[in-house]
C-alpha cells in the first residue's frame, strides 16, 4: 500500500521535452558535472579521476536535479535505466532538509555487486534505525524506486521490473522536506582502484498522485515521425 497526496507539491517529468523543465534547479557544487536530456532520459553524468561525489556525513557533494516540496505526505518513483555497471557508481533519490540534514536512498555497485541501500543524515551524524541494505538478485535492465512519506514515517521500496516491489527499509525520521530530486554519484570502493565515471540515465520521476498518464509517448510519436 502506498500513500500519495497531490499536497506536496511535487511534479511528474519523464524528460521528454527537448530542455530540462525549468521547475528543476540544477545542483553541482563541485562545478565539474554535467546534465542533458535526450528526448528520452535525464542524463547526469560524474566525471571518474581522484575526486568522489558523495552524500554522507561531510555534506552533499554529488551533483543532482531539484525540485522544491511541500512539508507534506508524498510517494515518488523513480526509473532508472543506467545500471552501475563499475564498483563506486551511485544513483538514487535525495531528500533534503538543508544541506546537512537528509535522506539518502540509493542504488550502487560494491565490487561488482548492485545494492539499494537508504541512511539519514541529521545535522551531519548518521541515524542509526535509518540504516538499511541489500542486494540486488538478477541482472536488471532498468532500477526502480519508491519513496513513501507518511508524516515521520519513510518507506523504501525497489523493483526490478517496474511492477513487483520490495520494502528495503522502513523508518521514523522527523524533519521539514524542503526540495527531492535525482542525482548521480561516483567513489573509491571495494576493489576499484579509481574512481570510475558515471552517466546516470533517469527515465521518469514521477508523483505517484499525479504521474504522467502516457509516459514517453512524445518520444515514440518522434521516432514513428522520423
Amino acid at each position: 500500500t502506498f500513500t500519495t497526496s497531490n499536497s506536496s507539491g511535487i511534479f511528474s517529468d519523464d524528460f521528454s521535452a527537448c530542455e530540462i523543465d525549468g521547475r528543476w534547479t540544477w545542483v553541482n557544487l563541485l562545478n565539474d558535472s554535467a546534465r542533458a536530456v535526450t528526448g528520452r532520459h535525464l542524463e547526469i553524468t560524474v566525471p571518474g579521476g581522484e575526486t568522489e561525489h558523495t552524500l554522507y556525513t561531510q555534506g552533499i557533494n554529488v551533483p543532482r536535479l531539484m525540485q522544491p516540496s511541500n512539508d507534506d505526505d508524498f510517494t515518488v518513483e523513480v526509473k532508472f535505466d543506467s545500471v552501475l555497471a563499475e564498483s563506486g557508481s551511485t544513483q538514487g533519490i535525495v531528500i533534503e532538509q538543508d544541506g546537512d540534514t537528509f535522506l539518502r536512498f540509493e542504488f550502487f555497485n560494491r565490487t561488482d555487486k548492485l545494492r539499494v541501500f537508504a541512511v539519514g543524515i541529521r545535522d551531519g551524524v548518521i541515524i542509526a534505525n535509518t540504516t538499511g541494505s541489500r542486494d540486488l538478485v538478477g541482472e536488471p535492465t532498468s532500477l526502480y524506486m519508491r519513496v513513501v512519506r507518511a508524516g515521520d514515517k519513510w518507506q523504501q521500496y525497489f523493483s526490478l521490473d517496474g511492477s513487483e516491489w520490495t520494502l528495503n527499509k522502513e523508518f521514523n525520521f522527523d524533519m521539514t522536506v524542503k526540495r527531492v530530486g535525482v542525482y548521480a554519484g561516483n567513489s573509491k570502493f571495494g576493489n576499484n582502484s579509481t574512481i570510475p565515471t558515471h552517466t546516470v540515465l533517469v527515465d521518469y520521476f514521477f508523483n505517484t498522485a499525479a504521474p504522467i498518464a502516457a509516459e514517453d509517448s512524445r518520444y515514440a510519436i518522434d521516432v514513428a515521425i522520423e
